[in-house]
């Protein structure tokens, strides 16, 4: 197999066994052609997501140690110390992890963040619930529907008023809308532990978003929908 080598001039592959260039008579020197390896920079998002991950790591290090330390002081220093207070300050815990993690040192966009903060706070007040009044369960007649309702006008006015593409909001807003709708379903009906004018609430707030998106953003989420169902 031939050898070939670089003409300094036009930068044309050259047979080593001659001395100019076929193509623009360049004289070449002797020395054998170099195999050009390419070393590419690693990508800038590989690197921000390495040390974001490397800070949730320390950060879920620290909220442990810290929480087990409070857990066992608790219970030596109070020997009464319910169950459901350690499970309550549990709860805090994971949520502090949600907001750092997953909303404050999190890339995703808005309405995932939204969704992080509806899960987690939905826990933290159920739990808040069990441990001061597990006989009235007052969350899911007020705290759960004024979250639903908050987080997806909240969503709403960032998708209308916001100044970039809010093509991957639009499937959280679908999914808070039929979560709001739901409650309101589940109040119609008379289930258990929902209030009617809090259902009337998260159906005013469904009712919005869709009048929103259809006089101001009407367009954008037609464009979504499509590419969505491929049409």
């Amino acid at each position: 197999m031939n050898s070939f080598q670089l003409c300094p001039l036009c930068q044309s592959h050259v047979d080593t066994n001659l001395s100019h260039c076929p193509v623009c008579g360049s004289f070449i020197s002797t020395q054998p052609l170099k195999k050009l390896i390419h070393t590419y920079p690693e990508p800038a998002y590989r690197k921000i997501a390495s040390i974001k991950n490397k800070q949730a790591l320390f950060v879920f290090f620290t909220l442990s140690m810290l929480t087990v330390f409070l857990l066992l002081f608790l219970n030596l220093a109070i020997p009464t110390w319910p169950f459901v207070w350690t499970f309550l300050i549990l709860t805090l815990v994971l949520y502090v992890w949600i907001l750092i993690t997953n909303t404050i040192l999190s890339q995703v966009t808005i309405g995932a963040k939204l969704i992080w903060q509806t899960v987690a706070s939905s826990i933290v007040l159920l739990a808040l619930n069990l441990a001061i009044n597990p006989d009235n369960f007052w969350f899911f007649s007020f705290a759960l529907p004024l979250i639903l309702f908050g987080n997806l006008i909240s969503l709403l006015i960032v998708i209308l008023f916001g100044k970039r593409q809010p093509r991957d909001d639009y499937r959280f807003l679908i999914l808070l809308l039929l979560l709001n709708f739901g409650y309101t379903l589940l109040s119609l009906m008379q289930f258990n532990f929902t209030v009617l004018w809090m259902g009337y609430l998260t159906f005013v707030g469904g009712s919005l978003s869709v009048m929103g998106i259809m006089t101001i953003g009407r367009k954008s989420f037609i464009r979504f929908i499509k590419s969505w169902f491929h049409l």
